[in-house]
């Protein structure tokens, strides 16, 4: 703190002392703005001679004021007013690790770890709903190549299909060899990832009227359909929306953003999250006006294909924009193009707080089981406000890097983990 503490002091200091104004806009003795001047940001570039001087005076300052090296592990309980004074009002992620009183609260929550346990909860052989593709990467883009012998990218996403949640655990558990390759059993990485507050709506078995704690008995292993306490006071309203996640090694969730404050509690096994701050928003490129499309397989098939989408059934014409990670990552920091990465692997019995509208990346290390609470963010007051504004100059500077080619929308993706 200290050495964020100084540079705040210089950049007060360089900005506002020595009788200039409030902009540091330098004046003659005779009161007339020196013709010369250019506004300067805290490393002195000139602002209005270069374009991206102002990018990266924003690198530095996302690095130096907002995102941390690290995400904190919490190793005991904090009150509601600590939450919200140095995670939620700053957006700042945070993890509660063991000893900080949320799952170790839960009663039982011990028999998650155990798949037989699982198994017998839902039921052999009850119908669920399965993410289905076949690399692992629903809800991203694809580049294929149509007759006509023309490149077209399209936004594909996997095939929901409807199957026994204990033949989805074994394919899961043992459809993959120890590389994580697939073992012949069954094409496809199977991932159950509905986001449809699925944990209510299918498998209302798992959850709790009451807060699931120790002191209150209750079944075992029940997750609280009211959320963590600490949550709800400082959200000022219980979850939207629950969801289960069930995956492995393969299953990926491409990077997006969710307008929800999210508290992610991994049960079993180990998520690795790679974390951007809403401020990479302009920061990132953009493929811009995708065809929808989604992979289905046929009956006498193991085989999955993809088809597009009808447009004509779509009030949107069934296009969309999606985040391209990797020509975002080539893109590095020319022209102050810096993205500010941040890895988190959140270990079983932990929760994650991901504040509302940071992208991320979700993978998992290995058959993983996780549950998380989707509150819905403020959106009076600024958060909104800047991060729409900086999501709208993100596009601009793409097109002009594209050489002025007319982009498609601005909303974006939204849905994930």
């Amino acid at each position: 703190m200290p050495e964020r503490g100084t540079k705040l002091d210089n950049a007060f200091n360089q900005r506002f002392s020595g009788g200039n104004d409030d902009f540091g806009m330098h004046h003659t003795d005779n009161g007339d703005r020196d013709d010369d001047h250019r506004y300067k940001d805290v490393k002195g570039e000139n602002v209005d001679d270069d374009e991206n001087a102002p990018y990266r005076a924003l690198d530095e300052d996302v690095r130096d004021f907002w995102v941390p090296r690290e995400v904190k592990r919490l190793r005991h309980p904090i009150t509601a007013l600590t939450f919200l004074r140095d995670y939620v009002q700053p957006s700042i992620p945070v993890i509660f690790s063991k000893g900080s009183g949320l799952l170790d609260q839960w009663q039982g929550v011990e028999r998650w770890k155990e798949w037989e346990w699982v198994v017998g909860r839902v039921g052999e052989e009850t119908i669920v709903s399965v993410n289905v593709t076949p690399d692992g990467r629903g809800d991203a883009i694809l580049e294929m190549r149509k007759e006509i012998e023309r490149k077209v990218e399209e936004e594909k996403r996997p095939e929901e299909r409807r199957m026994a949640f204990g033949a989805f655990v074994d394919i899961l558990l043992h459809g993959e060899d120890e590389g994580g390759r697939e073992s012949g059993r069954e094409e496809g990485v199977f991932y159950l990832s509905q986001q449809n507050d699925n944990m209510r709506v299918d498998f209302p078995m798992f959850l709790s009227d009451g807060q699931g704690t120790r002191e209150e008995g209750g079944e075992e292993g029940q997750v609280p359909a009211a959320g963590f306490p600490i949550a709800r006071q400082v959200f000022g309203h219980a979850p939207d929306a629950i969801n289960l996640w069930i995956g492995g090694r393969r299953s990926v969730s491409s990077v997006h953003k969710d307008p929800y404050e999210n508290m992610y509690a991994v049960l079993k096994g180990e998520k690795h999250f790679t974390l951007f701050p809403p401020s990479d928003a302009a920061s990132f490129s953009v493929a811009q006006d995708l065809l929808q499309a989604t992979y289905h397989s046929s009956p006498s098939s193991r085989t999955l294909s993809v088809s597009i989408e009808d447009q004509g059934r779509r009030e949107d014409g069934g296009r969309i924009d999606w985040i391209d990670l990797e020509a975002s990552r080539e893109g590095g920091r020319e022209g102050g193009r810096a993205l500010h990465p941040l890895e988190v692997w959140v270990k079983e019995g932990e929760v994650l707080y991901l504040p509302a509208l940071w992208f991320h990346e979700v993978t998992q290390t290995c058959p993983t089981i996780a549950v998380n609470y989707w509150h819905d963010m403020a959106f009076l007051g600024p958060k909104y406000v800047y991060f729409n504004f900086m999501q709208r100059l993100g596009r601009q500077r793409q097109r002009r890097r594209e050489g002025g080619r007319e982009g498609g929308k601005e909303g974006g993706k939204e849905g994930g983990e």
